[in-house]
């Protein structure tokens, strides 16, 4: 018995050097902040005088400060491994497996002027930020928030160069509490949105010795959520502008549209360093039983070639939610293994998606509806056959035809009922609990089940996996390349 184990053990050796680690060129780092080190941000919750939304609303009433604000839990001023739950630095802690220490200080402020005096005289939202910093000034030593230096894109040191590292600054309110055609007015003058700059130059504070040019800003928090935004917007720093979206029906930091949690992927983490992805090569034939743990809380993740040369590779994560950030009762995500797929390098939005496991259909569109928040109506989608070749899965986007004429792709928001053929409203970017390989439900994912390992071109890939076994919460695979190719 020791001599067979001996043998499987060397077996499994030779079978894991098939497996490298991710290229340097895959692994640049933070672009224009770093991964790796400390951070130590300034939130700003503004508020205009005359803001009227929701004034009681006890998340951010009017004249106070937000909730998260008041009861500690934003972000962490101090770092420590144990940070406080749901907070700036627990997300980045468990993201970065402690490579990033991010850390913070919130502070309020009422903004100088009415809104109505910004539009009359026509100040942006830029000049509206560098309004709310000058007179920080007056009280905020920024010297605290400046401790990063950057030599150039994706090099830093972690010294003071005269450059406060990060701003936020999140309105509690624009106009929301303005009718529509004032609402579109004001906006025009002020142009703010959810973005990834400050959009107020470079803003001189500490007696003009030190300056505040990087930072984001984030309107409306009863429209969206801050939170998640103020990650968003962090993350471009980290990794690069809108071409980066990913994750649109599944997760990223940078989510292109919508998501199903605020977890990073597998292919950030690794762009990052903060995890060095085990990569199998596309002249692999077999390897057998290779573990896979939990994604979040180990960074363990198996990354298929499928062709390096034009950045196209699944991704294997497995997720048994044991993070509290990968744990949502908002939305279906079961415990199992999720395929991701890259199609290039970049392509905003576009360049990565999910493979669920339920697999690939037709689809019709029957009817319309006109909820109220969307008048102009939208598709009913009906699944129809398998077609794991030429069809498609629910989290993509899907072209139809409804009464003769064809429609440019979209979501499914609503599907029919294959019972009654009533419509549903049930957004499946959330999840439908049938998007992980588990045992019990589906094992295996080949070139001859649905869903088939395609590439981006529906052209079969030869890549094959089949869950074996698990243990706790380790999934083990046999994983074969150039296995039933056509």
């Amino acid at each position: 018995m020791r001599q067979i184990a001996k043998y499987l053990a060397a077996l499994l050796l030779i079978l894991l050097q098939c497996i490298t680690s991710a290229q340097s060129k895959d692994q640049p780092g933070g672009r224009d902040l770093p991964a790796e080190g400390s951070i130590h941000t300034l939130f700003i919750f503004a508020q205009f005088p005359d803001d009227n939304y929701l004034p009681d609303d006890t998340r951010w009433p009017k004249g106070g400060v937000p909730e998260r604000m008041k009861n500690n839990t934003w972000v962490d001023p101090v770092w420590k491994e144990n940070a406080t739950p749901w907070s700036m630095t627990d997300y980045f802690n468990q993201m970065s497996l402690n490579k990033l220490k991010f850390t913070g200080v919130c502070d309020t402020i009422t903004i100088p002027h009415t809104r109505k005096w910004y539009f009359l005289n026509k100040k942006s939202y830029g000049a509206i930020n560098k309004d709310i910093i000058e007179s920080l000034d007056r009280r905020i030593d920024f010297a605290k928030f400046d401790s990063i230096k950057e030599a150039r894109n994706y090099s830093f040191e972690q010294v003071p160069d005269g450059k406060v590292d990060m701003v936020f600054i999140i309105y509690r309110n624009y106009i929301m509490d303005y009718p529509d055609s004032t609402a579109s007015l004001y906006n025009r003058v002020f142009n703010a949105g959810w973005v990834g700059s400050l959009g107020a130059g470079q803003v001189y504070v500490d007696d003009s010795s030190r300056v505040v040019y990087t930072g984001a800003t984030l309107r409306d928090i009863f429209h969206k959520d801050p939170f998640r935004f103020s990650i968003h917007e962090f993350a471009h720093f980290l990794i690069g502008g809108n071409r980066y979206h990913n994750g649109r029906g599944f997760w990223a930091m940078l989510s292109g549209y919508e998501v199903r949690s605020f977890m990073i992927n597998s292919y950030e983490r690794n762009r990052l360093g903060w995890i060095n992805i085990r990569t199998i090569k596309n002249d692999t034939l077999t390897l057998k039983d290779i573990p896979l743990d939990d994604f979040i809380t180990t960074g363990d993740a198996v990354r298929i070639e499928i062709d390096s040369a034009s950045s196209q590779y699944f991704y294997l994560e497995n997720h048994q939610r044991i993070s509290r950030w990968d744990s949502s009762s908002k939305v279906k995500s079961e415990k199992g293994i999720y395929v991701l797929r890259q199609d290039a390098a970049e392509g905003d939005a576009t360049f990565m998606q999910m493979i669920p496991a339920d697999g690939r259909f037709n689809w019709e569109v029957n009817s319309y509806v006109y909820p109220a928040w969307f008048p102009k109506g939208l598709p009913v989608y009906e699944r129809k056959d398998e077609n794991k070749e030429t069809g498609y899965h629910d989290l993509q986007f899907i072209p139809y035809t409804f009464e003769g004429k064809n429609y440019p792709p979209n979501e499914i928001i609503y599907y029919a009922d294959t019972l009654t053929g009533k419509p549903i409203q049930d957004p499946l970017r959330a999840g439908d609990g049938r998007d992980a390989f588990r045992p019990g439900y589906k094992t295996v994912f080949s070139p001859l089940t649905n869903p088939d390992s395609q590439d981006k071109n529906r052209k079969p890939t030869g890549v094959a996996f089949e869950i074996t076994g698990v243990k706790g919460d380790v999934y083990y695979l046999d994983i074969q390349m150039h296995t039933f190719r056509k």
